[in-house]
């Protein structure tokens, strides 16, 4: 018995290590930081596949580039509350707690002037129910003089969420004779929002405290945002614009996947897409600019000669991307955006909300409308389940032996 003794160990080592194996392949990987962000395109080591499977990282990611806290971070479009006293609902993140369930943090978003939105923690103070349980609706207008307004659903507590308001607690449920606490109370909120095109944004009011706050524009860059512009996105014009369709997509894929495909300069777009190319893409006149703060915009011509479906245009089709998660696209009288959000309780999966609007100035009044929008709709969607199985391949592969041996052999 004791000469088999050391088989039986090497046995269970070699169990021990397949176990371990497994579970690097099936669970997602530990954080592996990347040393060659600085490095030489042709001197640098690929990204680690963990960037993309880490939970770790994924929290990290969730407390600074998704979190208002930090910085400017997309929260929803202007048609997600396309009236005023119109509101829709998102969830952010806080730089607070490395707990996932702790960090998400949901937000209440109003359109309380044409142009102007207002932001508040979705919660009231009361029972700490959500003030809004729908993802958009409409306020309510009170008779004492309360343009708009926010009911708890669960004891009725109201709150003032107009401009002058600013989520104060205007109706108490039997709360008599507590007056003194209650005039006290109102939704938290401590956030400041801004528009760039059809985009929200939301960032923590820092103007009482003493740290320098940015606008929009100095986060997107001027530069930028002057070149995207030139693109026609101002969407608030409604005689212009209007807004047809809204989407959203579960990928399997973290995140970064569904950037990486759309940023990849259109090298994927021959071999993935022919339909496009077939359209009248010209990829011999693809051209990429980058910006600081990491945004760039890829521009590609439209051939006329080759142009079988108007929904491309003519002359050039126009691809914006502002750092980390919001994608614009312009072409022929078609405007729609990408943005892609982590999925809290998975880094490989992600949620893609997509949106189209349409240029109400420039088409042939003799031209059937409806249906050109609904095959417009249509290319556009075989688009993006193209990419979305491209995803969630990729996504497969990070989490391979293969992926996990290629990095480790490239770091060394």
């Amino acid at each position: 018995m004791g000469f088999s003794t050391p088989k039986i160990f090497k046995e269970e080592e070699e169990e021990e290590e397949e176990r371990e194996e497994d579970a690097r392949t099936t669970q997602p990987h530990d954080f592996t930081p990347w040393t060659s962000f600085d490095k030489a395109i042709e001197d640098a080591s690929p990204i680690p596949p963990s960037y993309y499977t880490s939970e770790k990282l994924a929290q990290r990611e969730r407390a600074t580039v998704f979190s208002p806290e930090k910085d400017w971070v997309c929260i929803g479009h202007v048609s997600d509350a396309p009236s005023v006293n119109d509101y829709f609902t998102t969830t952010v993140f806080s730089d607070e707690s490395e707990n996932a369930a702790a960090a998400a943090v949901e937000i209440v978003c109003v359109r309380t002037e044409e142009n102007t939105f207002k932001a508040y923690e979705n919660v009231c103070q009361h029972h700490f129910a959500k003030v809004a349980d729908k993802k958009r609706g409409t306020c309510t207008a009170k008779a004492n003089s309360c343009a708009a307004a926010l009911q708890c659903p669960y004891h009725g507590f109201t709150y003032d969420v107009s401009n002058e308001g600013n989520g104060k607690l205007i109706s108490a449920t039997r709360m008599k004779g507590m007056e003194e606490r209650t005039e006290k109370i109102k939704l938290k909120g401590g956030y400041v929002c801004e528009t760039f095109g059809p985009f929200v944004f939301l960032k923590k009011d820092e103007s009482s405290s003493s740290s320098s706050s940015s606008s929009l524009r100095t986060f997107l860059g001027a530069d930028f945002a002057s070149r995207v512009e030139e693109a026609d996105i101002n969407v608030s014009d409604r005689e212009s614009f209007r807004h047809v369709a809204r989407e959203t997509f579960e990928v399997e894929s973290n995140w970064k996947v569904f950037i990486d495909n759309y940023l990849d300069g259109g090298f994927h777009v021959p071999f993935a897409h022919k339909a496009l190319v077939k359209e009248g893409c010209d990829m011999s006149k693809y051209n990429i600019t980058l910006f600081d703060n990491m945004n760039s915009i890829q521009s590609v011509d439209v051939r006329k000669e080759e142009n079988t479906n108007s929904r491309l245009g003519l002359g050039s089709a126009t691809y914006a991307f502002a750092f980390p998660n919001v994608c614009l696209n312009r072409y022929g009288r078609w405007l729609d955006t990408n943005v892609a959000f982590p999925n809290p309780a998975d880094p490989n999966k992600c949620v893609v909300e997509f949106n189209w609007y349409i240029d109400n100035t420039n088409h042939d009044e003799d031209d059937d409308e409806e249906v050109f929008i609904k095959q417009s709709l249509l290319a556009s969607r075989v688009v993006q389940d193209e990419d979305e199985n491209l995803c969630a391949s990729v996504q497969k592969g990070l989490r391979s032996k293969v992926a996990s041996s290629s990095s480790s052999s490239s770091s060394k």
